[in-house]
């Protein structure tokens, strides 16, 4: 058995399958279990995307990041991950801050992939709907601080 969703990867503009695992898709189930139950709802709120991709999904559709019957636009996303995060410090080897976004969770995820686990590269491409290795091996490589 495997799990899965359906999204547009950044720079495309069709949907593609994203494979998830089964921890991962029971987070994701607890999430909409919490939509319905807030909404009292049976099934996820349909809401009008707010980003900037928003050509791309011209009527309203279900939606996890939602708050009070609106899509999050990305910055609040970013606030919500540094809410999660209060009190942990994060910084560069030489002490410089580093504020948490989800573009740079790719990147962790890719380093962390290639460099600790031995995932092949192959793989941790496929996982991030990356077509060009160039572009993975940047994400996975370690950065010098």
């Amino acid at each position: 058995m495997h799990f899965s969703f359906k999204a547009i990867p950044k720079g495309r503009d069709s949907l593609e399958e994203f494979y998830i695992s089964k921890q991962t898709m029971e987070h994701i189930q607890t999430v909409a279990r919490l939509l319905k139950e807030h909404n009292a709802v049976e099934k996820i709120p349909s809401v009008l995307y707010r980003g900037d991709r928003k050509h791309f999904f011209p009527k309203a559709m279900p939606y996890y990041f939602q708050y009070e019957g609106r899509a999050m636009k990305p910055d609040a996303i970013y606030s919500s991950i540094r809410i999660l995060l209060r009190g942990l410090v994060f910084e560069t080897q030489s002490g410089k801050p580093v504020t948490i976004k989800t573009h740079l969770l790719r990147h962790a995820f890719a380093t962390e992939a290639v460099q600790r686990q031995n995932v092949n590269i192959d793989i941790v491409a496929k996982l991030l709907h990356q077509r060009d290795l160039n572009v993975t091996a940047y994400y996975s490589a370690p950065t010098p601080s």
